[in-house]
């Protein structure tokens, strides 16, 4: 692969206008783009007349209904250049997830505030829509992203301990381990002098 990344520098975004390299590189991390997303991400007007010089010089982009995507090596060497920036990459993805939510692209944007470990951006996300998430049939998706979000901050949404204990009480049968979650999440609502939420937790731990 290193050999694949070598010509893609070399030969492919080397030899492109560093404005058009700076395109690439930033709008990589989308797992879709279109137009007016490119534009907001950048700050920018000119998002339409970079997509058509990537498609007019055929660099590895392909129209997807009426978004576009790169070729997914091609994409994968893009966001490796970014991340070397570590402080960039961070501000471009997190930035990227947030113009997705705001465009209830729900999923995508949790990916990525997951894929730089942005904890409490996923946390409050899901806080919001993770039960839409679990209605619709995607418990296991839900229950692995609460699984990348790190102890301390999930303590601080108590929703979530109770989504995954239901989760993992109902639907992947594991009650003890259910319980835990069920307790913390009490705990906290108490702690949060919630005791509605406090009253309903007990409820799920005596079904």
């Amino acid at each position: 692969r290193e050999v694949i990344y070598r010509y893609l520098a070399d030969e492919v975004v080397g030899k492109q206008p560093p404005e058009l390299q700076h395109f690439m590189v930033h709008t990589s991390i989308l797992p879709e783009m279109t137009i007016e997303l490119c534009n907001d991400l950048l700050e920018m007007t000119e998002a339409q007349t970079y997509i058509e010089a990537l498609v007019h010089n055929d660099l590895f982009i392909a129209q997807v209904g009426t978004g576009y995507r790169y070729h997914d090596l091609f994409a994968e060497f893009l966001r490796r250049k970014l991340a070397q920036d570590q402080t960039m990459h961070y501000q471009i993805v997190t930035k990227a997830a947030t113009l997705l939510a705001n465009r209830s692209r729900h999923e995508e944007a949790v990916n990525l505030y997951l894929s730089v470990q942005a904890w409490a951006d996923a946390a409050n996300l899901l806080e919001t829509r993770g039960k839409f998430f679990y209605d619709t049939g995607r418990a296991l998706t839900v229950n692995q992203w609460l699984t990348q979000i790190s102890e301390q901050e999930l303590t601080q949404h108590p929703r979530l301990l109770l989504l995954q204990g239901q989760i993992l009480n109902y639907d992947m049968g594991e009650p003890e381990q259910a319980e835990s979650y069920f307790k913390r999440a009490e705990e906290e609502f108490r702690r949060q002098d919630n005791l509605i939420a406090a009253a309903e937790t007990q409820v799920w731990r005596s079904l």
